[in-house]
């Protein structure tokens, strides 16, 4: 988990005089409007507490879609006021590095939930920054490399998954079309998984070529995403990356 950095911290309690002849209904009223009241108006900028708020559940940002046609990159830093209950209760963009970006880190944001921060044994309001970052996933001249490595070792037309669950290959046949046009390389996808991870959207952020590409959308929607243990074991939603490398044994 990332850590966030604290902005905010306790809220100040307002005193209630509850006189004694007030029965305890009346009490009880004072106390959940002095709550509201608390809930309502946002907490100073920067105080103390003993406990920071921590992260229990996230929703990853959707990449924009005309941000990843002009492959742009880039950080987003929100400010969150997190409530008592540990919920979202206002955000704001402190700084962005391109205001594409921005309505999609905020809408993430607002699906999370927190510990609410601590102080005196008591949950208080605060604002906690985060940084969101829009990254492609590029192709590394180590994956060249590695496709120059496999030509020399096989002798037919081979579908490796560089990154993303290697069974996935499994689900992947080379297009023959393909193989006839000798084309290869690496299709890179995003791919968005529901809380159970049954798969929602694919994306392709860099196709290939037609034939390649679709039979890589069709190994993913017919792939089983729970039977990954790396993808199992962080137990939440979100975008998965996916390459794809299409490779030709060398020329005889």
């Amino acid at each position: 988990m990332k850590p966030i950095s604290i902005l905010a911290g306790l809220f100040l309690i307002l005193p209630v005089c509850v006189a004694a002849q007030e029965n305890s209904a009346t009490t009880t009223s004072h106390l959940a409007a002095l709550s509201a009241v608390q809930d309502t108006n946002p907490p100073p900028d920067f105080v103390e507490v003993e406990k920071e708020p921590t992260i229990v559940t996230r929703k990853e940002p959707v990449y924009p879609e005309v941000a990843l046609r002009s492959g742009l990159e880039g950080v987003v830093w929100l400010k969150v006021w997190v409530n008592r209950e540990g919920k979202p209760r206002q955000v704001q963009v402190l700084k962005s590095d391109n205001q594409v970006f921005n309505q999609s880190a905020m809408d993430a944001v607002n699906q999370w939930t927190f510990t609410p921060a601590m102080k005196d044994g008591k949950p208080v309001s605060v604002w906690v920054s985060i940084p969101f970052k829009f990254k492609l996933w590029k192709e590394p001249e180590e994956m060249k490399r590695s496709a120059e490595d496999i030509k020399k070792a096989i002798d037919r037309p081979t579908v490796v998954v560089v990154r993303g669950p290697r069974d996935l290959k499994k689900m992947i046949s080379y297009p023959r079309q393909a193989i006839e046009k000798r084309i290869e390389g690496a299709v890179f996808t995003s791919v968005t998984l529901s809380d159970s991870l049954t798969v929602t959207e694919i994306k392709i952020t860099k196709g290939l070529d037609k034939n390649c590409d679709r039979a890589v959308l069709a190994g993913i929607s017919n792939f089983d995403f729970s039977t990954d243990k790396d993808i199992a074991a962080k137990k939440e939603s979100g975008p998965v990356s996916v390459v794809v490398q299409f490779v030709l044994p060398e020329k005889k």
